[in-house]
């Protein structure tokens, strides 16, 4: 039987969720007063590099939901995950736990990413650079934890 998800997965979800829906109720109500041109993408160091139409600005919160869509069933179906094959079966319980809140984990962090970008859009503004570093230094560090974690449970 596979272990129920912790509360700490819903919370990151529910996060994720927040990610989504403030960022892009603040593009809505911002939308009549943006400028013609507006900020389309990102550099690395979170300056505008692209301009385009103010319509535009409504592909944030379709790639923030595309993004949810995909991301939160993933969450809740561990036969779509290929990180417990190799785990013995007294460690899979703790495997698909590790999985799941690695994945919500991610789910988060990625609708913060889109959520400020959201936001930065919707001011015409740039990003920040330390908090575009910070989230993506996050997502990485999420990644390396849950791996490493997956790893030492398959040698056991």
């Amino acid at each position: 039987m596979m272990p129920r998800p912790r509360i700490i997965d819903y919370v990151l979800l529910g996060l994720a969720v927040l990610c989504f829906i403030c960022p892009t109720l603040y593009l809505i109500l911002k939308y009549p007063s943006l400028p013609e041109q507006i900020p389309t993408h990102f550099g690395p160091g979170g300056e505008v590099d692209a301009w385009g139409a103010r319509g535009a600005a409504a592909a944030m919160p379709v790639f923030g939901f595309i993004m949810l869509v995909i991301t939160v069933p993933i969450c809740f179906a561990p036969g779509m995950w290929n990180t417990t094959w190799g785990v013995p079966a007294a460690k899979l319980p703790q495997a698909v736990r590790t999985t799941r809140t690695m994945l919500c984990a991610l789910a988060f962090l990625v609708q913060a990413l889109f959520g400020y970008m959201t936001v930065c859009v919707a001011r015409c503004s740039a990003m920040k650079s330390a908090l575009l570093w910070t989230i993506t230094a996050l997502v990485f560090i999420t990644l390396a934890v849950g791996v490493v974690s997956l790893l030492r449970l398959k040698k056991k």
